[in-house]
């Protein structure tokens, strides 16, 4: 499935396979990238925000969408940095901060916070 991003977050250890940074304030084109839960949790939410804003963009995911272990979602998202928050469904969430979302095709969670 590919979703389109307005703002949003993800949580716990990410590791992005692939080359090239952006510098902060520069934005490109949509990019698509995978979300891959490696976690024994699972993921009922995924938000970006702009590096240093206060307030979360829309959930990636959609509203009934939860990212179980061992599973991927397609995600279409604005190149650029972000912070990125990832909740799991006891409430508890994790926060990376200033991510090169297009620095990768591939997002792997691979730890709980």
């Amino acid at each position: 499935m590919v979703r389109s991003l307005i703002s949003g977050v993800v949580v716990a250890t990410l590791i992005m396979s692939a080359a090239g940074t952006q510098p902060l304030a520069i934005r490109q084109e949509d990019k698509t990238i995978s979300v891959v839960n490696k976690t024994d949790f699972d993921i009922d939410a995924i938000y970006l925000s702009d590096v240093d804003a206060e307030l979360w963009g829309e959930n990636i995911l959609d509203d009934e969408e939860v990212l179980k272990p061992g599973e991927q979602v397609e995600v279409a998202i604005e190149c650029g940095r972000w912070d990125v928050r990832v909740v799991a469904p006891t409430d508890s969430a994790c926060v990376l901060e200033d991510v090169d979302i297009c620095e990768s095709n591939t997002w792997t969670i691979l730890a709980d916070c």
